[in-house]
């Protein structure tokens, strides 16, 4: 049986995207994910002009813009974004 050459992309693709996943929280294909942490997701929170706060911490970020750098700093925003506290990850 042959299989169409976009379907043998798309199996590729959902493999390298898959293995990606993976090597982004420090595991292989076929290993255990018992010590994987939920990753918790939160927003940021304006308290005050230039402070924002973590819903899930609650706690300030001492001038750090909404992304989570500090003020000034000329960054690249499609990083991900984390609290520098609890390490939440930042939804928009």
């Amino acid at each position: 049986m042959a299989f169409s050459k976009e379907y043998v992309e798309q199996i590729l693709w959902e493999r390298d995207t898959a293995i990606a996943q993976l090597d982004e929280i420090g595991k292989g294909l076929g290993e255990k994910m018992d010590d994987v942490k939920t990753i918790v997701t939160a927003r940021w929170i304006e308290k005050r002009h230039g402070y924002f706060e973590c819903s899930n911490c609650h706690r300030d970020t001492n001038r750090l813009d909404k992304h989570g750098y500090p003020i000034g700093q000329d960054v690249n925003h499609s990083k991900p974004k984390y609290c520098p506290h609890c390490g939440a990850v930042m939804e928009e």
